[in-house]
């Protein structure tokens, strides 16, 4: 009698569940949910073709921020890191870096990580020692 009752337990409350098996990987990420309104935003922030445009696509990334979050400057602070890329690979980045900078003064609350200087695995990307140094220097300013 017992194991009948195991048995229609299992098919009446289990068995309902299995297509949702396959999701299952995805339950870390459910704290990220409420940063979905972020995601039309994130084509602001690209570089290219029009670095010239870089600096009203970035205000308008820290404001759409605040705003699809429903925050308050005071309420979400915003850290920029400055990119550090030389020049010969990347030609705009002292254009790029100067609206990095003008971000800061500009909005209240954001603050801005200059991570040039920090040890590279190559002439744009940080190695394991930059990132823990630059996850160091983030950390500070939250």
């Amino acid at each position: 009698m017992l194991l009948v009752l195991l048995v229609l337990l299992v098919l009446l409350v289990l068995l309902p569940l299995l297509p949702l098996l396959p999701l299952l990987p995805l339950l870390p990420l459910l704290p990220l949910l409420p940063l979905l309104p972020l995601l039309p935003l994130l084509p602001l922030l690209q570089l290219t073709p029009r670095p010239h445009r870089y600096e009203a696509r970035l205000a308008k990334f820290v404001e759409g921020s605040r705003s699809a979050l429903k925050l308050r400057p005071s309420e979400l602070k915003i850290v920029i890191v400055m990119i550090t890329a030389d020049g010969g690979c990347c030609p705009h980045v002292a254009r790029v870096r100067t609206a990095q900078k003008r971000a800061e003064a500009r909005f209240r609350n954001v603050v801005v990580v200059d991570a040039n200087g920090l040890p590279r695995s190559d002439d744009v990307h940080l190695d394991g020692e930059g990132v823990r140094r630059l996850a160091a220097m983030i950390a500070a300013q939250l």
